[in-house]
């Protein structure tokens, strides 16, 4: 039983199909004081849970630096103020569900070289396949799955980056994505934990060969960054995630189109046996 934020404005949705996206999860960590105290913070005084979720989006951007890892549970995401893709889309979920929210993880198979620019390229280039999984989260508001991705960091950013709370955002160029393979209610948690294993990545690995090129890139003046970005994905893609993101950072959808109602993409359940072990 979820002993959800009792102070929330509006009701925990009571559909069956969405019982599960309302659950702890592994490594979820939503009975512990410290997540739950955060996630009640920010939702405060909030009177629709829209509110919430843009309040969770920031926070783990503003706060959450990205970092290559293994898994690890939400309580140390927040202590440690690290994670990935997938640690930080747990936190995402925990953060929601406490508030009543529903949350789900949803997989994208995408080109391994947009990576480069977070990890070192010569790291990037030992991968035996030339594409890899990226976890993001999406939020269940007024009838309909939005997805919220926030893989990075701000400062890992030189564009505008910001979710509106109301389009779906996908933190990476769209050219770079392959295929979406389906959504799960938690963290595949075996199959990534195997997956680092067989590489031979372990945390301190991260820390001694990953985090020092992450910090250097995170820590370039603007115009430099510009550059990693350039070099990596090419200038015309490079270009094209701007404006991408750019356009995302705007609720157009609300504020031109009232009449439209957007599109929900097409989902399929995950299977386990998509990440490669």
């Amino acid at each position: 039983m979820v002993d959800y934020n009792p102070d929330i404005a509006w009701e925990v949705p009571s559909d069956p199909s969405l019982k599960e996206f309302l659950e702890p999860t592994e490594y979820s960590d939503m009975d512990n004081p410290l997540v739950r105290d955060l996630a009640l913070s920010l939702a405060r005084n909030a009177e629709h849970p829209r509110t919430v979720a843009v309040k969770v989006w920031n926070y783990i951007v503003d706060e959450i630096k990205w970092c290559y890892e293994p898994p690890k549970p939400v309580l140390k995401v927040i202590q440690e103020k690290t994670g990935n893709c997938f640690n930080r889309t747990n936190l995402h979920a925990s953060l929601l569900r406490i508030n009543g929210i529903p949350a789900r993880y949803t997989y994208e198979q995408v080109y391994s070289k947009f990576a480069g620019i977070a990890i070192p390229p010569s790291i990037i280039e030992r991968l035996p396949v030339n594409a890899i999984v990226h976890a993001t989260p999406e939020v269940y508001i007024d009838g309909r799955w939005i997805q919220c991705d926030q893989w990075a960091d701000r400062d890992l950013i030189p564009y505008l980056y910001q979710w509106n709370g109301v389009d779906d955002l996908y933190g990476l160029p769209p050219d770079y994505v392959w295929k979406n393979l389906g959504y799960s209610p938690g963290i595949l948690l075996e199959p990534l934990k195997a997956q680092f294993k067989n590489a031979g990545i372990t945390k301190k690995f991260c820390v001694e060969n990953v985090d020092p090129y992450t910090d250097f890139v995170r820590n370039l003046p603007y115009e430099e960054k510009v550059s990693v970005y350039e070099s990596i994905l090419g200038e015309e893609y490079a270009d094209n995630f701007a404006r991408y993101l750019y356009i995302k950072a705007v609720p157009f959808r609300e504020t031109e189109c009232e009449n439209i109602k957007p599109s929900e993409p097409s989902r399929l359940p995950i299977q386990d046996s998509i990440i490669p072990r």
